[in-house]
């Protein structure tokens, strides 16, 4: 959870949130389920504006804006992991808001741990012709903004103090979560079926 409104890949509440399918098998679907529950959804290739197109307070640096082609399709989990999916896959919860359920994002995990529960997750799967890794910090900006080019996916932030109407329909921050996490999917999603690509907790990608 942050109070970072865009996009955010920070150091405290992180998981493992847009895990894609690098290598898939011919003839599989825009959306399927694997053997822990975790939903997948097809990403259409494309090109987008990269990084930031405000001069406002969201801006974090982002800049200069890059156009980007991603040349495939992408699969994306179109929910963040659950604290239930990471327990079943390493056997333990690490989350600092386990009070909050199974359906809760997992959180409290490093870059380092996500790539063990990837690991782990490959192994556990192997066999079924894909293999699930994290996704670059263009892929992930590419499926978070879903051909929109504003603040959020809903539309640009308008309110700098206190909830913001735009950014209370899409994610959990720091003016409407309470300061805890929330269980994943319960805001509106984007055009692409992803939920929680703005708030709730942060996002690791593979790069820097």
């Amino acid at each position: 959870m942050t109070d970072r409104r865009i996009r955010c890949r920070g150091t405290f509440l992180v998981l493992v949130a847009a895990i894609l399918a690098a290598i898939v098998p011919s003839g599989l679907s825009q959306e399927w389920t694997n053997s822990i529950g975790m939903e997948f959804v097809q990403i259409p290739k494309g090109e987008f504006q990269m990084g930031s197109l405000s001069r406002g307070t969201i801006s974090f640096g982002e800049g200069p804006v890059t156009r980007v082609t991603l040349s495939q399709p992408i699969y994306f989990g179109r929910y963040e992991v659950t604290q239930h999916q990471w327990e079943v896959v390493m056997g333990s919860n690490p989350s600092a808001f386990a009070a909050c359920g199974r359906d809760c994002p997992v959180e409290q995990v490093s870059w380092e741990d996500a790539h063990d529960f990837l690991q782990a997750l490959n192994v556990r799967e192997q066999g079924e012709g894909y293999e699930y890794r994290l996704p670059t910090e263009a892929e992930w900006e590419y499926a978070a903004r879903a051909g929109t080019v504003t603040d959020t996916h809903a539309g640009s932030i308008t309110e700098s103090n206190g909830v913001d109407a735009i950014v209370d329909r899409v994610g959990w921050y720091r003016e409407n979560s309470s300061g805890r996490t929330h269980p994943a999917g319960r805001k509106e999603p984007n055009a692409f079926g992803l939920y929680d690509m703005v708030g709730n907790v942060w996002e690791w990608v593979e790069d820097y």
